[in-house]
Order: C-alpha cells, then structure tokens, then sequence
C-alpha cells in the first residue's frame, strides 16, 4: 500500500437523518455496507476523517489465484474544540461492490482489477452523532495489480506530479538468456550434396526446429543456396553463387517450403562460391557477373541482409558444404562485373559490422586434404566471435572437450583462449548435419559473452501520447551486485560519460545481473480525476548488436487529484 497525504481528505460535517441508505455507487449500482453499530457516546462532532485518505493498493497477481488487496482504514470525528475520537470499529463504510467490501473497517479487494483496468473510486465512512444525524468522510483508493514478489516481480513507481517519486530507486534483477535468433542457411547445391540436402529436408521439421527452439525459445530461419559463377570455367546455368529461397520466418510450413525448394546444379570446377553466398546473407548487397547479376535487396523495415535478419536477433549464418572456398582472385577478370564478385576480407568486414555469428557445417569428400573446407570455415567463426567455452557443452562428451566432430564426438579446444569454434565435421550421407546445427546453436545459447546493457523505451499506447521514457533519469548497472536478488559482483564501465556506469562487462549468457532503476521527478503530467497509468520498458541488450535477454515492464502511476472537502 502507497498512502498519499491529502490537502483536505474528508468531507466535512455532511448532515441526514439516520435511515436506509440508498446511494448507488460510480456504476449505479448498490453500495456495500461494513459492519459498523451506531455507538451510544459519540456526541457531537463536525467532520468525519478517514485515514489513509488515498491509498494506492495492490492485488498481488504472485499467487494463483491472486491475493486481493487489504487495508485497515481508521475513522476519526473532529469536534469542535479541536478533539478527536477514534470511533473506526463503529463507522459505517460504503464503497462500490466492484472494487471490494468492507468487514468493519477492514478493507479487501476482489481477486481482479474492476472493469480488468487499474482505476480509482471514492468511498465514504458514515457516523451518526448523538442527534441523530448521519455525517458522512470520504476517501479515495487507487487499486492496481501486479505481481509483488519474485524473479518475475512487476516494476512500478508512483509519480505524483510536482512530488517526489515512490520509491526514490529500485533494483529489478534480470536475465540474460538469449530469446531471439535468426538462423540464415546456406547449402551448397553442387552434384555431390545430394545426401546432405535430403536429410535437411526430412529433419528440418521434425528435428532441427524442435530442438531449437529448446535452446531459445524465438527461432527464424531463412534458406538460401550456392552453386558458382555460371561461367565457365567455374560453373554453368543454372548454376548461382548465391540464391534465395526463404527470407527469416518463424513459420515451420515456410522454412520447410523454402529447403524442400533445394535443388542439385552443377558447380564445375572443386572450390565454390561460399564467401559469396555468406557475404549476399550479411549484406544484402548484389553481386554481378557477365551475362548476369543478384540485384540489391530491399530490406524489411528494420532488418538487414539478404535475409531480413529481424531487429533483436542473434544472427547467425550456417554454411553447409563439402568443399573448400573459391578466393575472389580466381574470379578477376573472367567474371566481370559491378558489383564484382566478394572474398574472404568483405565477408570478415560484414560479419564484424554485422556481429553475425558463422556457423560451418564440413561433409566429408574433402577432409584432410586440400579440398577440405574446415579451415576456412574455422577462419570465420573466428572472425565472427562464433566460439565457446568447452562448458557450454556441458560435458557431452568429455570433460574439456569441443563435441563438434560428426555426430557430437568431441574434438579438443581449437578456439582462442581454449575455446570451441563453431565449425562443425558431418558426412556426405547427411548424417550428424542436424546434430552440427543443432549443436551449434544450443552451444551459442549456453556459452556465448556479451557486454550487457540496459535500454529504456516508450510504450505506444500510453494515453495522450505521454512518453514515459521521461520517468527513467538512469539505469544503474550494479557492480557490487545484490545477494538478496542472485547477482554476483561484476566489472562494469560507463559509456557515455555521465558518472553512472551503465553496462556489465563480459557476461556468458544465462547469468542474472541487476540494474538500479532511479526514477525521475515527474513535471510533465499533472494530476487528473483517475489515477494514470504509462508504461515504459527496459530492454536488456547483448552488445555489440543489441541482442535481447530480456525484457521487463515499468508500470508508473500518476495518481489522481486529492479530493476536495464539501
């Protein structure tokens, strides 16, 4: 409960005849009635005052079923000497059925906000004076709904206009799992990936979704292949180095529309235009050639790529091949063109501008020798931050060790500082290629780090186009952390120079940090009838590329004007 001092918060001394009582309430309907008894000694007084005289109240939406709201209100008669008495147990109080009941001066909401919106209402407490006469005090109560407690607790401030806010500062503990990501492939559809293809055909659905979505819960996936150059001597028609099949969708009936549209070419010569097909992904751009071009894509709003990688995401592209990388000096001048044809330094350059992450999937046909796309794939996954800790594969198999070889087998650290790049081994047949991307993005939702950072927006349908962004002066990234919430100290910087440090530095993915919320004054909404209600969210960010972990709503509440003795 938030009690409000009032300038004025009761009637003064309203005068009837005790009798029945017939006043309806804000709706026109019967008012209920506590449980009070006219007392024998109360005299003669003046004014009748209720204390709290506007409380704001909270159903608690915790539990389930909810826990209504509670109150013990305490009635006071003012004589005219300037004495008071006490006289709670015996008031009469009269509030509308909608918003709760009185058991004396108990006060207890119902399980839900009335009219499901958080509003406010004013209620009276009747004594009748030794003449008989009933006089009548008012109040008014704000009642809201939140959940008050837990890791999910709602966040709220009371802004009185011109006050102080309440609380003056509060810590709201968040998580940092990844929930969103975009999951572009890029298949190799040469001759030789038959056996591949087939089995991402028949596993996407059943197997690579599904078990995606248990390591992040949001999954877009978008499918595009490669071929080559379709000139010679690098390819021929119908050959592509790169196409689109299936822009980011959460939809499992696209996706899966967009992979069964795979289809084998040709491709001539060994390497292939892998670092052309990724770079289109990434950017989006347009390449050409002679007697054809990829035209430059138009983007969503809001997305990038040739993909449409949404806002929010962790973008991560999967390549999918057997066979090593054609640098783009093989292609200068055979294939001309503007845009001329991408290489390994313009894929590098769009991935760090990006912050996608790579992914590579290597069949065998090429292992070990020199044919062998392993190390180029591990050279982008480099590149691209794409590694983890040994641990964020949980020990599957082995202690220490990477399960990126086929079908999970392990393979020792091959990452900076010990790490795992996300360079995947699987057969030609296309066994253990779902294992790789599987593996790949459980690995990335367990074991990636991010600068964490905390990110204030407005609400779109705040009333009267109020924006509440205007109630945060700043959000405190803890370095000292808080026990009582599970935040562990942690190092943490400032970035804009404003003394407050404002983001967690090096955080893996899955560890709760904690943001101090310090409100501002609020000058900007004056007070009204009915209590007003803006909303405002903090978004908690991977950085770079503004990945989300969570988000939390600030619920602010104005509250209504005091009410004004009669």
């Amino acid at each position: 409960m938030v009690a409000l001092p009032l300038a004025l918060g009761c009637s003064a001394g309203v005068d009837r005849e005790a009798g029945p009582t017939t006043l309806g309430g804000d709706d026109g309907g019967g008012l209920n009635l506590g449980d009070g008894a006219i007392p024998a000694d109360v005299g003669i007084f003046s004014a009748v005052q209720i204390t709290p005289s506007n409380a704001v109240l909270t159903i608690d939406l915790t539990t389930a079923p909810a826990s209504p709201a509670t109150q013990a209100y305490t009635v006071k008669v003012r004589r005219d000497d300037g004495t008071d008495d006490d006289v709670s147990a015996s008031a009469v109080f009269k509030i509308d059925p909608k918003f709760g009941s009185f058991a004396g001066n108990a006060y207890t909401s119902g399980p839900s906000l009335p009219d499901g919106k958080p509003q406010a209402t004013i209620f009276s407490a009747e004594v009748t004076d030794a003449e008989g006469k009933v006089k009548v005090g008012e109040a008014q109560l704000t009642l809201i709904a939140l959940r008050k407690t837990g890791d999910k607790r709602d966040f709220f401030f009371l802004e009185p206009y011109r006050g102080s806010p309440s609380p003056s500062r509060d810590v709201l503990k968040f998580n940092t799992n990844i929930k969103q990501v975009d999951v572009a492939f890029c298949v190799d559809t040469t001759g030789s990936m038959g056996g591949v293809i087939s089995a991402i055909k028949t596993e996407l659905s059943t197997k690579i979704i599904p078990k995606l979505k248990l390591a992040i819960p949001n999954v877009g996936i978008a499918v595009s292949g490669h071929d080559d150059f379709p000139v010679s001597p690098f390819g021929s028609t119908p050959d592509m180095p790169f196409y689109l099949l299936q822009t980011v969708t959460a939809s499992v009936t696209a996706a899966q529309a967009g992979v069964n549209a795979l289809a084998i070419h040709n491709g001539n010569d060994g390497p292939e235009s892998q670092y052309e097909g990724i770079y289109q992904i990434l950017t989006g751009e347009g390449v050409a050639w002679k007697g054809g071009s990829i035209k430059k894509k138009t983007n969503a709003p809001g997305t990038f790529g040739y993909v449409d990688f949404r806002p929010g995401s962790l973008p991560v592209a999967v390549l999918v091949t057997d066979i090593d990388f054609h640098p783009k000096d093989d292609y200068a001048p055979i294939v001309e063109g503007t845009p001329a044809p991408h290489g390994r330094e313009e894929v590098v350059a769009a991935y760090k501008k990006t912050f996608a992450r790579h992914v590579g999937i290597s069949t065998s046909g090429g292992w070990g020798g020199s044919s062998d796309p392993n190390p180029q794939q591990k050279d982008l996954a480099k590149e691209s931050g794409s590694y983890v800790s040994p641990k964020a594969f949980k020990g599957a198999c082995g202690a220490g060790k990477c399960c990126t070889e086929q079908s999970g087998a392990a393979r020792d650290p091959d990452g900076p500082g010990g790490t795992c790049l996300m360079s995947f081994r699987a057969s030609s047949t296309g066994s253990g290629v779902s294992d790789g991307i599987v593996g790949a993005i459980a690995a990335l939702s367990a074991g990636s780090n991010f600068d964490v950072t905390a990110s204030v927006s407005n609400d779109a349908t705040n009333p009267d186009g109020v924006d509440a962004t205007k109630f945060v002066k700043a959000l405190r990234a803890m370095k000292e952390g808080d026990s009582k919430q599970g935040c562990d100290p942690a190092t943490t910087k400032d970035t804009n120079a404003d003394g407050i440090d404002d983001t967690f530095v090096g955080v893996v993915v899955g560890a709760p940090v904690c943001f101090e919320v310090i409100p501002a004054d609020n000058d900007f909404v004056p007070a009204g009838k009915q209590p007003q209600f803006f909303n405002a969210f903090i978004d908690i960010l991977g950085m770079p590329g503004s990945v989300k972990l969570d988000q939390r709503k600030v619920l602010f509440l104005v509250p209504p004007a005091d009410i004004i003795a009669k």
